[in-house]
């Protein structure tokens, strides 16, 4: 918990976190149409300040650099992980985010509170009192990020409320857990 808190002291004093720590994730094990058969997508996500205080550097030659020491801690972990094995990379900030995406003020990828009271088993749920009237985004659970969880679970829901056949084949995620031992042989 120390290092969690001086990341975020370090990020709200608008400085790089002096400790790489970062969340991530296999994408292609939900959508296996993101890698070439055999090979996998990942993602790593780092806190950082929208502006952090890089002295002269160039953000693009800042942004690349702290991928590799990203890259180099997650190697420690995963020692496939090495930029031998690694075919491309795109290294996405907060400034890319609100570029693209307005609504991420200040390039906060969670879009909104996200803490234990609307959470979990907190969460009330994407309908809402007004019918037909529903909720989606990163207020709802599983919360922010870019991983459309919250979209996806919403539109399931309201697909279902209206008596519509869903657009998309839904993802098993017991079906996916089943297969790991199978692909790891």
């Amino acid at each position: 918990m120390d290092d969690l808190m001086a990341a975020h002291k370090d990020v709200m004093a608008g400085k790089v976190p002096s400790l790489v720590q970062f969340g991530c994730g296999p994408l292609s094990i939900i959508d296996p149409t993101q890698a070439p058969p055999g090979k996998h997508t990942q993602y790593a996500w780092h806190v950082m300040p929208l502006n952090p205080d890089i002295g002269e550097k160039n953000y693009e030659t800042f942004k690349e650099e702290f991928a590799e020491k990203i890259i180099e801690v997650f190697a420690r972990y995963a020692p496939n992980m090495t930029r031998k094995n690694i075919i491309g990379q795109h290294v996405y900030t907060g400034r890319e985010y609100v570029a693209d995406f307005p609504q991420m003020r200040g390039g906060d990828i969670f879009m909104g509170a996200f803490n234990a009271e609307q959470v979990m088993y907190n969460h009330f749920g994407y309908r809402t009192p007004i019918e037909r009237l529903y909720m989606a985004g990163s207020a709802t659970h599983p919360g922010g990020a870019i991983s459309g969880g919250g979209g996806y679970i919403s539109a399931g829901i309201i697909a279902r409320d209206l008596g519509l056949k869903l657009w998309w084949k839904p993802w098993d995620a017991g079906e996916a857990l089943r297969a790991l031992p199978q692909a790891a042989a």
